[in-house]
């Protein structure tokens, strides 16, 4: 597990709820899979992560409300393909270690053999910059990429080429 973790660049951008801010919500945003007629789709395997990442001390949300949330559960070896919003003051500081070890802890609820799809994307907004990376793997693999994002951030990162 956790060996063939691949990292590029998520096409087209995940979904992104219109009319909202990064700067009103928290460190990490849970992104749906889709939106439908404003509400966000979301999968079911991901219902405990913003528990997690809360119970290891990050702060983290959904992008939608409770009530403007639907939970979408497909049967059989289904990537578990999501989106999450960071931003880029918390990565390298104290909360980064929490949003780590939530994710962490999450993946491990998982399949042993669950596959992911994690698309990060980072938002700097001293730089006025924003970022999308897409790691696909197992999901304990993917948690354990996190470790080198701000690596993979840097221009010459590699955001393109597979890990070995």
């Amino acid at each position: 597990m956790g060996e063939d973790v691949t990292v590029g660049v998520p096409t087209p951008e995940p979904s992104w709820p219109s009319g909202q801010r990064q700067e009103d919500w928290d460190h990490v945003v849970i992104l749906p899979v889709r939106i439908d007629q404003g509400r966000g789709i979301y999968r079911s395997e991901i219902d405990t992560l913003g528990k997690t990442l809360r119970a290891e001390g990050a702060a983290a949300s959904y992008a939608h409300a409770s009530e403007d949330r639907s939970w979408q559960s497909l049967k059989g070896a289904v990537e578990l393909a999501f989106g999450v919003s960071i931003l880029a003051s918390v990565i390298g500081a104290a909360s980064w270690e929490a949003i780590k070890a939530g994710f962490r802890r999450w993946a491990h609820t998982l399949e042993p053999d669950q596959q992911v799809q994690l698309d990060v994307r980072v938002d700097d907004d001293e730089k006025g910059t924003r970022t999308w990376i897409r790691l696909s793997g197992d999901a304990v693999g993917v948690a354990g990429a996190l470790d080198r994002l701000p690596r993979l951030l840097k221009p010459d990162g590699g955001a393109d080429e597979a890990d070995e």
